[in-house]
């Protein structure tokens, strides 16, 4: 269980976050939690008020129940899509058995010509994983980032990914036509899921449509290691009017989208837990709006 620590300002206290963790069978309870406990030492040196995390558990009743039964906060309901640190909606594209013919014929129509298009147009791809390469992806993540307008990671984190993580586990992909890099990709093999990490696309020839490529490339890597999942991340909203989650189903044509029961907590400090969950984001919506009025 890989614990992130961060400490609020002010109050002086700190939060644990463990992403996508903790790395077992939840329902195991006597082995989920011994990790728990594992935490505990953590509470007095960083003055911890939670230890928060978000298995890949499905959201339903029992699996809420169970938590809470155990003593743990749940966040439930999907009220807002910044309410949660990981989106509850994920897009998995069964690769299990399948060939590239089956499963291209189960991608959408606009889907399966988009990536004709981009091969048609001259576009091609390849993958490296230098740390040269993971310097490269962050300039174009970086373009992205400016773009769409979210925060980014800064270089050193994608060049540690490229030392820590083993070479044959790893591929940084990239799109390029007439030599211009269009597009580029993080793409990471683990047990018998491939996921797709990280995303990024220049603003030069998007009407080539080179993502859509360059997602195709990383699949058939997915076939040819025999993984059984594809795994294309998250989406805050499953509306066909927002553009990621129109990209992601468009690949995952056939599939169900998963939803995650969401944040769990081990609460030590209640009234900071308090704190931190209600009084925090209010004021964060508030500055939000403050500068809403001061744009217009």
């Amino acid at each position: 269980m890989l614990l992130l620590i961060r400490k609020l300002p002010i109050v002086g206290k700190s939060l644990a976050y463990s992403s996508k963790g903790p790395v077992c069978n939840v329902f195991d309870k006597d082995v989920f939690m011994r990790l728990i406990k594992e935490a505990e030492p953590l509470k007095k040196k960083y003055k911890l008020f939670s230890v928060k995390f978000d298995p890949e558990v499905l959201c339903a009743k029992e699996n809420e129940d169970y938590f809470k039964k155990l003593g743990f906060k749940v966040k439930s309901g999907h009220k807002h899509l910044h309410d949660y640190a990981q989106p509850k909606f994920n897009m998995v594209l069964n690769t299990d058995g399948k060939t590239e013919d089956g499963l291209m014929s189960e991608f959408s129509n606009k889907t399966r010509y988009n990536i004709r298009l981009a091969y048609r147009k001259g576009v091609t791809c390849r993958y490296d994983n230098s740390v040269e390469s993971a310097a490269k992806f962050h300039e174009i993540y970086k373009i992205t980032a400016i773009r769409d307008s979210f925060s980014y990671r800064d270089r050193e984190y994608f060049e540690n990914m490229v030392n820590v993580i083993p070479k044959e586990n790893l591929r940084i992909y990239f799109t390029e036509h007439e030599g211009d890099v269009l597009s580029a990709a993080v793409c990471v093999k683990s047990g018998d899921k491939m996921w797709y990490m990280y995303g990024a696309s220049s603003n030069e020839k998007r009407n080539l449509m080179p993502n859509y490529a360059m997602q195709w490339e990383m699949i058939k890597w997915a076939l040819e290691s025999g993984c059984k999942r594809y795994d294309f991340g998250g989406v805050f909203v499953l509306d066909k009017e927002n553009g990621l989650y129109k990209f992601k189903k468009g690949f995952c044509d056939k599939e169900e989208t998963r939803e995650y029961l969401g944040e769990t907590d081990m609460v030590y400090s209640k009234i900071c837990f308090f704190a931190y969950d209600k009084i925090l984001p209010f004021m964060q919506s508030f500055k939000r709006g403050i500068f809403k009025l001061i744009k217009r």
